[in-house]
């Protein structure tokens, strides 16, 4: 067990076991009414239907949400510790418990302009704790460690990973006479060279 030091005598320990996916969209939900950040929804949902209003294009109904959204730390502590744990914890679900309630507040301001709800995919919201004391375990000190900044191991919370992606090259050959039908030659001999035509047509 690990304790987020918060200062001034007070802690915040990982003891209280995690909720439902339900209960911590509801309590993302809550801190954000507690704080400036439902306003910052409500004004990224407000340019988008400005924005439709005025254009009146449907494409314009696909167009993305972005959000940059603060987590205060001290905030946190004393609106909502156990969100303030779940950030810590399981920063993954945090962000998943972000998005949908992101989503659920745009989708219901929508719904009362008489607008169509959004593709959750629509919708980009990054956020960040701001504001968290220096915390040995859950913080990186380069100069505390006898390695070198680069290729190197490093203990810390992963956020994300991609899966593996193959990259297919394809190459054109340019057959200019002599070709069979539904065959491709081995060389490439009455292929024009490039800089052969740009000299022809510069020089």
């Amino acid at each position: 067990m690990f304790t987020v030091d918060a200062g001034e005598g007070s802690s915040v320990a990982n003891e209280t076991p995690l909720k439902s996916q339900f209960h911590e969209q509801k309590l993302v939900e809550h801190f954000f009414r507690q704080t400036q950040l439902l306003k910052l929804v409500q004004g990224s949902s407000g340019r988008f239907v400005a924005n439709y209003r005025s254009s009146r294009r449907p494409e314009d109904l696909l167009a993305p949400i972005q959000l940059r959204l603060d987590f205060e730390y001290r905030q946190l502590l004393e609106i909502s510790p156990q969100l303030l744990q779940l950030i810590v914890e399981e920063p993954l679900q945090f962000q998943e418990a972000v998005r949908y309630s992101v989503y659920g507040l745009i989708r219901s301001h929508l719904k009362d302009a008489g607008l169509k709800a959004i593709d959750i995919n629509q919708l980009h919201a990054h956020w960040r704790l701001v504001g968290l004391p220096f915390t040995p375990g859950l913080q990186f000190e380069p100069r505390d460690q006898l390695i070198r900044l680069g290729l190197s191991q490093v203990r810390g919370i992963l956020a994300a990973f991609t899966p593996q992606e193959t990259l297919v090259l394809q190459s054109i050959w340019y057959c200019g006479s002599g070709c069979m039908r539904n065959a491709i030659q081995t060389s490439s001999t009455d292929a024009f060279l490039v800089h052969e035509i740009l000299c022809q047509l510069h020089c």
